[in-house]
């Protein structure tokens, strides 16, 4: 006889189910009861939700070094976050990130995850160049350069000695570009076995890179801005010129150089105190 469908009687729920070659994968799946002849039936509709798990863990990643960008985490935190959650989102990845140095010519160490560390102080430093593995190429060009096998790459020619004995067989490198497209470092993904990244993977490095921008731009942001305050100190400080700042209202006094001790015979607590004291000196 004919189904009768239940509209109430439905169920929704999530549970790894296998695939014919016996992987699992995250399912959701819809329970829907019906009735055929007096007795019940249930229907089963079983959805691989994988791409939409992943990309919950790739936006709940984001959010959390976005929070720490935010919250003006040091850089270091930042980028360890970043290559953490890049090497979890790509499996049996290892990650890496390198800033470009002062001189633009050579890579220094700034995260990894899962790499060895003798490897890691091994690169760090290497100078950059049209022919310097994935990550040296990468910086010299400006472009993603992928490198499916070390062993064989004409790019990793004169670098395979500091890969190949610790087990790392390719690299994929994203440069770091500035907001005018200078180059700020590199993001690179290894793996242990000779591999292209899959395009999902080159998604994932692609959106580390321009994290890892805009938390290195913010960092040399504040580290200008402090340098600039401490020039600013250095030069009030050791003047016999009398430097104030005041709030807008002129109630407050915000600043006032140490040449005000000197020249007006009061002292600058006194100052701060009663913003019109200078009047009576």
């Amino acid at each position: 006889g004919p189904l009768r469908r239940h509209e109430k009687e439905k169920i929704v729920f999530q549970t790894p189910h296998r695939r014919a070659d016996g992987s699992l994968y995250p399912a959701e799946v819809h329970l829907q009861l019906f009735e055929r002849g007096g007795k019940p039936v249930f229907l089963a509709i079983i959805n691989d939700i994988t791409e939409r798990k992943l990309a919950e863990r790739r936006s709940d990643g984001e959010r959390r070094v976005l929070e720490l960008i935010a919250g003006g985490a040091p850089l270091v935190k930042v980028l360890d976050e970043l290559t953490r959650e890049c090497a979890e989102l790509c499996a049996g990845a290892m990650c890496s990130v390198l800033l470009l140095d002062a001189d633009g010519r050579h890579l220094r160490h700034g995260a990894a995850a899962g790499l060895p560390a003798d490897y890691v102080a091994a690169i760090d430093g290497i100078e950059i160049g049209s022919c310097v593995g994935s990550c040296g190429t990468a910086a010299h060009t400006g472009r993603t350069v992928i490198v499916s096998d070390i062993a064989t790459d004409p790019l990793w020619a004169d670098c395979k000695e500091l890969a190949l004995p610790r087990g790392l067989r390719a690299c994929s490198s994203v440069p770091i570009l500035g907001a005018m497209g200078e180059v700020l470092g590199t993001f690179a993904t290894y793996w242990r076995e000779p591999r292209a990244p899959t395009a999902r993977d080159l998604a994932v490095h692609e959106r580390s890179a321009s994290l890892a921008s805009v938390a290195i731009l913010r960092h040399r942001t504040v580290e200008a801005l402090r340098a600039g305050e401490e020039r600013f100190r250095e030069l009030a400080e050791n003047i016999d010129e009398i430097f104030w700042m005041t709030d807008q209202a002129k109630t407050q006094m915000i600043y006032v150089s140490p040449a005000y001790e000197k020249i007006w015979g009061r002292t600058c607590a006194s100052l701060y105190a009663s913003p019109s004291d200078w009047l009576d000196a």
